[in-house]
């Protein structure tokens, strides 16, 4: 027999260490980047937190004037109080039952005057036509007025000589509220005034131009309603509805039509009085 190596048995008899000789815990594998966390411990269920909401931020009080915003720096203040105080009188104004002509006449008085000097310290020249606008109003609202008082006469003189101070203009104006007694479609005194003043815009032709302002100028109650009564009975016609004659400016005033004030075939029409007389009795 062969003799061994001393080293040999060894080799022969060692043998590599067994899972059961050396238990071990199984290797958990790392978590890449971005991969979820599970965790040994269990959350106990329950409401969510309500987010965090920011409240609202009111946007501060504009104050407003014939559709116009007053700037808050406008100066002189006082000249801004009396916007905002204006702004505030028509607006109380719309809500009356009836109307009141002499209260309406005074508060257009003072919004021209008031928009003049608006003009005059901003230089924009759509408030001096919206002065004048006021200062026609005024006119108007007196007229009408006195034809419903009878009086004609003031302490400092004859109203209408003031008005229509060149010779056979009341006559003129004379006719034109004769024809709108006679042919008003509409009962109540906000259409008689409206009528008034669509008349004389359209004496001369049947057709004119209209602003929003024209209307809201008047103090009517509720101006859309009866622009809306005029066309459905056909005595108004416009290009589009009540809603875009009140909305329209200056810039793109409304073309309208009275079909009852066009002249006849033989170029005749209600009134007499030629175009340049027209402005000025609508005056």
């Amino acid at each position: 027999m062969r003799g061994r190596h001393p080293g040999a048995k060894t080799a022969a008899t060692s043998q590599p260490p067994t899972v059961a000789d050396h238990p071990t815990t199984p290797a958990i594998p790392t978590a890449g980047a971005g991969a979820p966390q599970v965790s040994d411990h269990p959350v106990a269920a329950g409401p969510l937190p309500a987010p965090r909401t920011t409240p609202a931020q009111r946007r501060p009080h504009q104050a407003k004037i014939a559709q116009r915003v007053i700037p808050h720096d406008l100066r002189p203040a006082a000249l801004r109080d009396e916007l905002i105080e204006l702004g505030d009188l028509f607006c109380a104004y719309q809500q009356r039952e009836e109307p009141d002509l002499e209260l309406l006449t005074g508060l257009q008085e003072r919004k021209a005057r008031a928009f003049i000097t608006w003009a005059d310290v901003t230089s924009e020249g759509a408030l001096r036509w919206e002065a004048r606008r006021a200062e026609q109003a005024a006119a108007t609202a007196r007229l009408q007025h006195q034809q419903r008082t009878g009086d004609i006469t003031g302490d400092d003189g004859p109203p209408v000589d003031r008005l229509l101070s060149v010779s056979g203009q009341w006559e003129h104006a004379r006719s034109v509220l004769a024809h709108v007694a006679g042919h008003t479609p509409l009962p109540g005194p906000d259409a008689r005034l409206l009528v008034l003043m669509l008349t004389l815009r359209t004496a001369h032709t049947g057709t004119g131009n209209l602003v929003g302002q024209d209307l809201t100028a008047l103090g009517l109650t509720d101006p859309q309603d009866l622009v809306e009564q005029l066309t459905g009975c056909g005595w108004l016609s416009l290009p589009g509805t009540a809603d875009d004659l009140l909305a329209s400016r200056p810039e793109n005033a409304t073309p309208i039509t009275v079909p009852s004030l066009a002249p006849r075939e033989d170029g005749t029409g209600p009134f007499t009085f030629g175009k340049k007389m027209r402005p000025k009795l609508s005056g």
